[in-house]
């Protein structure tokens, strides 16, 4: 039985650790110079054109964000899409997430989505129609790689 149990907290020790690790390497990643700004751009597309599909085939926003968050292998963006999605149950606009803000208020860009990103989703938002912005996001990036 002992050995059961040390055995369950090695492995919750290493799948946690394992976590740990790949968060370490992607932030690495996300810095190098050629490669970083790719696996970003890449992040992007597969957040912008999973999300807006399912918002053009009538899911909710809140039930898109989390199957989103599944499609993409970077942990540092699925916590993102996590931090979004509890923004948006609070009822907060997507755009605004998807920027940071300075001790003055002012917008300045987040590491993760440019600011042209948040700036389109607001003009989505503003006419209500999020989800052929979102394609068009999608669209753009993939010609810039």
């Amino acid at each position: 039985f002992l050995i059961s149990v040390g055995v369950l907290l090695f492995l919750k020790l290493l799948i946690h650790y394992i976590a740990f690790c790949k968060k370490i390497w992607e932030r690495i990643r996300f810095s190098f110079p050629i490669f970083g700004p790719l696996a970003k751009k890449k992040c992007i597309i597969m957040f912008t054109g999973n999300l807006g599909f399912l918002l053009k085939h009538g899911v909710l926003i809140s039930e898109a964000l989390p199957v989103t968050k599944k499609t993409l292998d970077s942990l540092l963006y699925q916590e993102q899409i996590d931090r979004i999605t509890g923004g948006i149950i609070r009822g907060e606009a997507m755009s605004k997430l998807l920027v940071d803000y300075d001790k003055k208020g002012n917008r300045k860009e987040n590491e993760f989505f440019p600011y042209d990103v948040s700036q389109l989703v607001e003009i989505g938002e503003n006419t209500g129609r999020i989800s052929p912005i979102l394609l068009k996001i999608k669209n753009n990036y993939t010609k810039q790689i």
